[in-house]
């Protein structure tokens, strides 16, 4: 490739908007070879269990994922390859299946624990975390639950006091320190995402106009 692949990691709690921001920011650059990976896509596959216990698994550890494949992934992307990734069905809780993945200029990686370990957290050039209140992440949260993965009130309010809230205070909360920019979750992304496509452009194509 001509000049190094790009590599910008998106974290932050669970509603705190980072996958609008993601896909803003993509919308922006979507003439470009810039690709959006989701940490979701290595969640552990459960189709092992019953269908009824695997809603109360704990997807707020650095566990409930497969680190070293979205680590191995994440290194050849940026080495400028393609990958085989992953599709996740959050409803049932199973990997569905794999498909081809890069290889891009640049790679926008977004998920809860994608700075959780140094290894991973050191690949990328730039470290974005969308930060906002709890309150507001937990009403984002139980409207997306129960629209787009059919989960109940009552589901919802459980898995967030035992794993959610938890997980979040341990896990995720800390990585914030580590990022090279806070994002305010409950405000206009418009102008950072603006001026990160300008900085991503600039970065991928120093030759462009």
């Amino acid at each position: 490739m001509e000049s190094p692949v790009l590599m910008i990691g998106v974290s932050g709690g669970t509603g705190a908007g980072k996958s609008t921001f993601v896909n803003l920011l993509h919308e922006r650059l979507k003439d470009r070879q810039v690709l959006v990976l989701r940490q979701d896509w290595y969640y552990l596959n459960l189709d092992h269990l019953p269908e009824m216990d695997r809603g109360r698994h704990n997807f707020d550890h650095p566990d409930s994922y497969e680190g070293e494949l979205l680590l191995k992934h994440l290194q050849e992307l940026k080495a400028g390859h393609a990958v085989d990734a992953p599709q996740y069905d959050y409803r049932i809780h199973t990997r569905v299946g794999y498909r081809p993945f890069g290889p891009a200029r640049a790679v926008i990686a977004e998920g809860i624990l994608i700075f959780a370990g140094a290894e991973l957290r050191d690949l990328f050039d730039l470290r974005i975390y969308v930060d906002a209140p709890d309150d507001i992440r937990i009403l984002r949260r139980i409207e997306r639950d129960q629209i787009e993965r059919g989960r109940t009130l009552d589901s919802i309010r459980t898995q967030y006091l035992e794993t959610v809230r938890p997980g979040h205070e341990r896990y995720i909360a800390p990585t914030k320190a580590d990022a090279h920019l806070v994002v305010n979750g409950t405000q206009d992304f418009t102008p950072v995402v603006d001026l990160l496509a300008r900085w991503i452009l600039e970065k991928i194509d120093p030759r462009r106009p």
